[in-house]
């Protein structure tokens, strides 16, 4: 099967901004409010390891706020 590997610099984008992701974990959402199998919203920052990898470091809010 052949197919477009290449990575989506569109789809990586979309993680920067607020959007809505299903909490399949807990997730912190504020002081003493956490949630869990619910939609809530989500964006990323890219992070740096000291050794030039990546990550996706996640920030969380209850839905609608």
């Amino acid at each position: 099967m052949k197919f477009n590997c290449k990575k989506s610099e569109k789809k990586e984008n979309k993680k920067l901004f607020w959007h809505n992701w299903f909490a399949w974990f807990p997730v912190r959402v504020g002081d003493e409010d956490c949630r869990w199998l619910e939609m809530v919203d989500r964006r990323g920052n890219m992070e740096y390891y000291m050794d030039g990898g990546t990550y996706w470091k996640y920030e969380y809010k209850a839905k609608g706020k």
